[in-house]
């Protein structure tokens, strides 16, 4: 990789506010030591994972993460739960904002709140709920709950009837960190919008921080449920790869990158308004 690619930067400058360090666990305490000089480890890394540990602290070092700043989240910041929603409001604040620059001409609608069925496609998934909810018998035999939820939706208006549901543009799945096994939820989700849609289907992807290409390769490999993934430091991390990571690692984001399966999320608000 030659120094220009080593020296990019594609993470949105509100990121930086919710990066920082949290103190390590006891167990990682020493593995810390090593590789930082301090017991405390990036609020990104799986601490239990030198692999994870050693790619993230490279992209903050590369990316000049204060040690000792504070981030905009509270003291439980290294938490999924509140980094999660603190991750979630940027992005749909973020997307709006560009979407409206890029592509003024649509009423675009971006919110956190609500269901798949509030949009024109799905609406129909409220009557398959109901009959769920009125005949229990019906969950034992098909399995399956049509209240699809994600993290944040991107709506689009298509007349000036104002009580017609907006049109569903995107589904966007929200992770700061990814758990192989919980991520899996997320191609559940989308496939039931795929196989229950009446009409174009939305753009179904996922925005993540994620530093492991292993982790990230167990959502992005797959048939098709997820459009896209899209990283929030995606050349940071290419960089940090290339530097530190093990061959295995590199194989899998090369994996990611030559299949398109992985991009850069300011690529996203402008993929959006190309269809």
């Amino acid at each position: 990789m030659d120094e220009s690619a080593a020296n990019r930067h594609s993470a949105p400058r509100w990121l930086a506010d919710l990066l920082g360090w949290k103190p390590a666990t006891a167990k990682s305490a020493q593995r810390c030591r090593d590789l930082f000089g301090l017991a405390a480890a990036p609020n990104l890394a799986d601490v239990g994972g030198a692999e994870s540990l050693r790619i993230t602290g490279e992209i903050y070092r590369a990316m000049g993460v204060d040690r000792s700043a504070k981030t905009s989240l509270d003291e439980s910041a290294g938490t999924s739960g509140e980094s999660g929603a603190a991750l979630e409001r940027c992005i749909a604040d973020d997307l709006l904002t560009s979407l409206h620059r890029l592509d003024p001409h649509r009423t675009w609608q971006v919110t956190r709140q609500g269901l798949a069925a509030d949009y024109a496609q799905f609406e129909h998934l409220n009557a398959l709920q109901q009959l769920f909810e009125t005949h229990p018998e019906l969950r034992t035999t098909l399995g399956r709950d049509y209240q699809v939820r994600t993290d944040v939706y991107v709506g689009v208006l298509q007349s000036d009837d104002l009580f017609a549901k907006p049109f569903l543009h995107a589904a966007i799945s929200c992770k700061w960190t990814i758990r192989s096994d919980r991520v899996q939820n997320v191609r559940h989700e989308f496939a039931t919008l795929v196989r229950n849609r009446r009409g174009r289907l939305p753009h179904l992807v996922l925005v993540t921080a994620e530093p492991l290409p292993s982790r990230l390769i167990s959502i992005a490999r797959g048939t098709g449920e997820v459009d896209t993934v899209y990283h929030l430091m995606h050349d940071e991390l290419d960089a940090a790869v290339a530097k530190v990571a093990t061959p295995m690692q590199q194989e899998h984001w090369a994996e990611l990158v030559e299949q398109r399966r992985i991009k850069p999320y300011e690529a996203l608000a402008r993929d959006l308004t190309l269809s």
